[in-house]
């Protein structure tokens, strides 16, 4: 049996709907409807199974920006998973999805520089991967934890050091304050699909809970690492919270009004 590959997407009704519809190929520039054709042809589901066809969607939906399919690429080529194992072909995937943001590639990728497999050894480097990779928090930064904390047992404190900073410096390059004058305009002339998901994000973010809203940004954007306030501030009428997200390897950051009021409101002054 194959390996599981990450976030898998296998929904039969989306895969006869694509089958039955060709005139959807226009649409599927989508990443996600690539990924999902691919997955299709790697497991067999309503067409006869194709690994080459699966791993030229996978590489389609990658050049869309479709995060899952250049991490899954990476484990592929690691793994000689329908392809023929090649370690420099998985961590330049791995890479790849690490600069669109995705924690689990930023680690892999650090364990790829950490023990010069597929790229030269740099452990200045690996330390500025697993540390975005810890950033991520929650349950895989707790995972990871033990694994990183005995790497960096092995670095220097200046290596350490280095990499912390590299870490900080890619974040601050990647960071859109949605809140400065003009900077949405600005993205709707040079991205405007990117736009659309932005402005779509800022609408669910208005009426969406903080407990649910990671969740429903990944699955519907592939949005990474967003962070809520789950604390509304009465500093304006109406009220907003504090939202970051990660879309392409970009953090926004943003104030958003709230429309309905959900859970407990405390004044902004008050907090602790």
């Amino acid at each position: 049996m194959k390996m599981a590959l990450y976030m898998q997407s296998r929904c039969a009704l989306v895969a006869v709907a694509l089958i039955a519809m060709p005139s959807l190929a226009g649409d599927l520039e989508d990443g996600v409807k690539l990924r999902r054709l691919g997955f299709m042809y790697y497991h067999g589901e309503g067409v006869r199974q194709d690994d080459k066809r699966a791993v030229e969607l996978f590489e389609k939906a990658a050049e869309a920006g479709d995060v899952e399919s250049t991490f899954n690429l990476g484990k592929m080529y690691e793994y000689g998973m329908s392809v023929a194992q090649d370690d420099a072909r998985a961590a330049g995937w791995y890479r790849r999805a690490a600069e669109l943001g995705d924690p689990a590639a930023q680690y892999n990728a650090s364990i790829m520089y950490y023990k010069g497999q597929g790229v030269p050894l740099d452990r200045i480097e690996a330390a500025k991967w697993w540390t975005l990779a810890m950033m991520s928090s929650g349950e895989f930064a707790a995972r990871i934890r033990p694994s990183v904390e005995s790497a960096e047992g092995k670095l220097s404190a200046e290596e350490i050091a280095e990499g912390k900073r590299r870490a900080a410096e890619w974040v601050q390059k990647r960071l859109v304050n949605l809140d400065k004058p003009g900077v949405l305009e600005a993205i709707e002339r040079e991205e405007p699909a990117q736009h659309r998901k932005i402005v779509e994000i800022l609408r669910m973010a208005q009426v969406e809970p903080c407990e649910t809203l990671p969740m429903i940004l990944k699955t519907r954007f592939d949005a990474l690492r967003t962070n809520c306030n789950s604390y509304q501030l009465l500093t304006s009428d109406p009220p907003k919270r504090h939202l970051a997200f990660m879309l392409a390897g970009t953090t926004y950051v943003t104030h958003v009004i709230q429309h309905k009021l959900r859970g407990k409101v405390i004044p902004a002054e008050s907090k602790q």
